[in-house]
């Protein structure tokens, strides 16, 4: 639900238990600083900074809440940092300590009764200063007793602005301009103090729904390494790479600027909504596809240019002038995968939704594109595009090829199938006509026998392009095809072979001796995925940009295209390489970067769970599984999550064309069952809501608490344990 996890407020459960033989007295703390009116850049030290000063902290209780409300008397309310915190705890007992800048002092008064002092001083702090505020629980435990405690932290700034360069977008040369965009939750609360009472109204259903999710995902015998690439990669909806305006729209960069991006550090990364990475962004489509819609909107409603292509990058507010014709950067034309993508992604958000009203309402400006890819890039209507393809390496490269050539497939195929659904039946049949032309052209030019290479004229185009090399994004479309049901859009074996010929090129067991330029996101001693490399030899002088990197977001994408192939055991590898990079020793294991920390291509990682995935489809006499891709002799029992709820299916699968007799019980988090209505698109559909099933790559998790890693062992059952 949209609302409840978009909620400004973290809550924190301290559980203390007595596993002695007599009883004992114990309590807990928790402090926050009042850091309303920061900046967010100004440098702070202790509760001195420049952006301090007319801080207070007032206490509040309510019920069976204490708090400690947070605010500044020194900005109006139309500040951009206006706004209020909280700190909470869900008990009328607690101590307190309103207002303090001494930690001698206030460890001194907590360590000697595990009690505050009930001070509760609202005097405002000096110029430059701020106060921290602190709540304790006293409480006493028998033997085997536990006590659980809940504090809660608010916040609520309902002015947020834009506070990003949009020079290259619009023109604005100056930087202080503060337009407005606003929070959603201010349609929902006034203050922090609001949100906890909500928090508070509604804490066991949201504690419920939060467990139900977790054990959903963990409760598995999916490889430990798959759950946890899912699952963390989803954190980047909550960090501010992503953000939900007051007006309905989702927004995000392609990631935050952090220790990562060295060449800005403020706000975003590389705004805003851009299209070439977002188009391997598959979680927040499936966990809340009503907000990717409104990020469909955006493009089919203001950004497209009336001739038909997309900036791929969006300028707020959306009443500026549109970036139309003019050079935005990260490539400076517009990027042709992200209108292809814009085409493929309205075709999932219909699938998800099964909404026709949406679907007339931007067909026509889907309908708009398509016909601008054939006069701008395949005036032919070839089923190929030749010229200039500007794209995601920040580049435009040239000549035939399966990168773009792909995504061009699938779209054409997206088309039809809208154009089907929209009874334009002339265009239906003039799509596939294009992608069969397209797809067999492709398939005489560019297979060499292993993988597909680009067919380019090196003299007329001697930089960035990759030749003959075998590009790890050469079946980005087939990626996408397999995602929305449209089945292999060139030929099977040989997408497997070429599948199974990145991994062989691409995959390294550590990077010794190789030069990662520009930038470096693996460790000599780490494994991973090369965007491109050169087997059969002809690297150009100047190849395309990023060639020589190592990125989550393409690791994933081509691991997901192996499972989708039922190549499970080099899938499992590459998501084993890049979870263990990011196991928490060496990075964070919820920030995979690229450009940015929290980086949005990571999550492509939702469809590794759609790509071992059991559809079901209704027919007639009733519901039945339909076993997803051989996964490669692994077992095809599953336990796993689904979209929204829990699948439990055990399957009888008899290889190579026995019957399967499969049993599927699924329940959302009410207990309801949930009915088979196939649009064949996830799954089934309740209440308006989707769900997704994932076919098993069974693997036996073992926990290295030491090490603070999670191994599995492919081909074995898993064990279905939480993670520790």
């Amino acid at each position: 639900e949209s609302k409840d996890s978009g909620l400004p407020a973290i809550v924190f459960n301290i559980t203390m238990p007595n596993p002695t033989d007599q009883a004992v007295h114990s309590s807990v703390a928790a402090t926050l600083q009042n850091a309303v009116g920061w900046d967010g850049v100004t440098p702070a030290s202790g509760t001195e900074c420049a952006a301090y000063g007319g801080s207070f902290n007032a206490l509040v209780q309510t019920g069976d809440v204490t708090a400690v409300n947070m605010g500044t008397v020194r900005l109006s309310e139309e500040d951009p940092s206006y706004g209020s915190m909280v700190l909470a705890v869900l008990s009328p007992d607690a101590t307190y300590l309103t207002q303090w800048d001494d930690l001698d002092a206030f460890w001194a008064d907590f360590s000697a009764d595990g009690r505050l002092g009930n001070t509760a001083d609202g005097a405002p702090s000096p110029a430059g200063r701020t106060w921290n505020g602190a709540l304790a629980i006293p409480f006493s435990l028998d033997p085997g007793e536990s006590h659980t405690i809940s504090f809660v932290i608010a916040w609520h700034f309902p002015n947020r602005t834009v506070n990003w360069s949009q020079r290259r977008l619009v023109g604005i040369e100056n930087e202080k301009s503060e337009f407005r965009l606003g929070n959603q939750y201010n349609n929902w609360f006034r203050s922090a103090l609001d949100v906890v009472n909500y928090v508070q109204a509604h804490f066991e259903r949201l504690a419920d729904q939060t467990r139900l999710a977790r054990d959903t995902f963990y409760d598995t015998t999916l490889p430990y390494p798959l759950i946890d690439a899912v699952t963390s990669q989803m954190s980047i909806i909550r960090t501010p790479t992503c953000f939900w305006t007051e007006d309905g729209r989702f927004y995000g960069f392609e990631g935050c600027c952090g220790a990562s991006t060295s060449h800005c550090t403020q706000s975003g990364c590389c705004p805003l909504n851009c299209t070439h990475v977002w188009n391997y962004e598959m979680a927040l489509a499936r966990l809340f596809p009503a907000l990717e819609r409104t990020m469909r909107e955006t493009e089919w409603d203001i950004q497209q240019h009336p001739s038909g292509y997309l900036p791929h990058r969006v300028a707020l507010p959306t009443y500026l002038p549109r970036p139309w014709d003019r050079e935005i950067g990260g490539p400076d034309r517009p990027a042709l995968d992200g209108l292809l993508g814009g085409i493929l992604k309205t075709y999932r958000e219909y699938r998800a939704c099964g909404d026709g009203e949406w679907l007339a309402h931007v067909w026509p400006s889907v309908r708009q594109a398509l016909r601008h890819v054939w006069t701008a890039h395949d005036p032919g209507r070839s089923g190929v595009i030749e010229g200039e393809q500007p794209n995601t390496y920040d580049i435009s490269i040239y000549g035939a090829n399966t990168f773009i050539g792909t995504l061009y497939l699938a779209a054409l195929r997206a088309g039809e199938a809208m154009a089907d659904l929209g009874r334009e039946s002339n265009l239906a049949a003039e799509c596939q006509e294009i992608y069969q032309r397209g797809r067999a052209a492709l398939e005489e030019r560019l297979w060499n026998g292993e993988y597909y290479i680009q067919d380019v004229d090196l003299e007329e185009h001697p930089e960035q392009n990759w030749a003959t090399g075998c590009h790890s994004d050469q079946l980005l479309g087939q990626w996408w095809a397999h995602v929305l049901g449209l089945g292999h859009i060139l030929d099977a074996d040989r997408v497997r072979t070429a599948a199974l010929s990145i991994f062989r090129h691409n995959f390294r067991d550590d990077f010794h001796g190789h030069e990662q330029q520009p930038r470096a996101f693996v460790t000599d001693d780490d494994q991973g995925l090369l965007n491109c490399t050169w087997p059969r030899d002809g690297r150009p002088p100047v190849p395309t940009q990023y060639s020589d990197e190592v990125w989550t977001g393409i690791e994933y994408e081509v691991a997901g295209l192996l499972l989708y192939e039922g190549e499970a055991e080099p899938a499992l590898r590459i998501v084993e390489a890049v979870r263990t990079r990011y196991d928490g020793r060496n990075q964070s294991p919820w920030n995979d970067i690229e450009c940015g920390d929290h980086y949005v291509r990571a999550m492509a990682s939702w469809a590794l769970l759609e790509a071992v995935r059991l559809s079901l489809r209704r027919r007639k006499g009733g519901d039945r599984l339909c076993p997803g891709p051989d996964t490669g002799g692994l077992p095809s029992a599953l336990r796993g999550p689904g979209q929204l709820g829990h699948v439990h299916p055990a399957c009888d699968r008899q290889h190579p064309n026995g019957n399967h007799h499969t049993r599927l019980g699924l329940s959302d988090s009410e207990g309801a069952a949930l009915s088979a209505q196939g649009c064949g698109a996830v799954g089934s559909r309740d209440r308006g809501r989707s769900a997704c099933f994932c076919n098993a790559v069974a693997g036996q998790r073992r926990s290295d608490h030491h090490a603070g890693r999670a191994d599995y062992t492919p081909g074995r059952a898993g064990t279905g344990s939480h993670p520790s």
